[in-house]
């Protein structure tokens, strides 16, 4: 399943957090071991960090849980590499014809530690290295929990300087990307929820993101109407309700 709610513009014009949530869930729904392996750091990292909020540091236990978020912790980071040399060939087709061959989108892939021609080993060094900030700040400051992704427009990066148009056509050509990586992944298209997104576009892109998903199983929830084709089947739902208009 992917879903396309007014949440998945925050991709693009907030913060870390977002981005990283895009990488997980799609992720997650691809590659099941990247599920498991993102669980275990979580959990991993919630007990490195309750330890060092204690006034009293058990070191020994710390090593354990080093050793434990670099050999997850690197493997999230090299699933997430993967994942967006993927889709960002894919995006940046969907945003060229989105926008009529004006525009160039380029999604690149912003490590908080770079593992280029390194291994778990190295990534648990570096954890070391940044225990006594750790110890200062009792919270674990490095690792993929503060990864992020950087989106860029003819090499604007968009967040900062993007319009609010560019930023609602980059956030459709990144989810559309999802669809068509799920195809190639699982040679079936995945079933697509767009909750009250209209609202959010204009009618350009409204039938823009329609056309693109002739052929493929999409429900949609709106509360205006749209242009829609007349072979889809639609329902009105009113103080609960629901009465079929065709």
């Amino acid at each position: 399943i992917v879903i396309f709610s007014p949440e998945d513009l925050k991709l693009v014009r907030e913060g870390p957090k977002e981005r990283r949530a895009f990488m997980d869930r799609e992720l997650s729904q691809i590659r099941p071991s990247y599920y498991q392996n993102l669980y275990t750091y979580q959990k991993t990292l919630l007990q490195r960090n309750n330890l060092l909020k204690r006034d009293k540091v058990d070191k020994g236990l710390l090593d354990v849980y080093d050793m434990q978020l670099a050999s997850y912790g690197f493997k999230i980071m090299e699933q997430r590499k993967s994942f967006i040399e993927k889709i960002g060939p894919i995006a940046k087709k969907n945003h060229h014809r989105i926008s009529s061959g004006k525009e160039n989108l380029s999604v690149k892939y912003n490590p908080n530690i770079n593992i280029s021609n390194k291994s778990s080993n190295d990534l648990e060094a570096l954890f070391k290295e940044a225990r006594n900030e750790d110890l200062n700040r009792r919270t674990t400051t490095i690792g993929p929990h503060k990864d992020d992704l950087s989106i860029f427009i003819n090499d604007m990066e968009i967040r900062s300087f993007g319009s609010q148009g560019q930023k609602r056509s980059a956030a459709i050509s990144l989810k559309l990307s999802e669809i068509e990586l799920i195809y190639e992944e699982k040679d079936e298209y995945p079933v697509v929820l767009l909750d009250d997104i209209f609202s959010e576009l204009d009618i350009q892109r409204q039938k823009m993101l329609l056309d693109n998903l002739k052929g493929i199983q999409t429900f949609v929830t709106t509360t205006e109407n749209i242009d829609i084709d007349k072979e889809s089947k639609v329902y009105n739902i009113e103080n609960a309700i629901i009465s079929m208009i065709n």
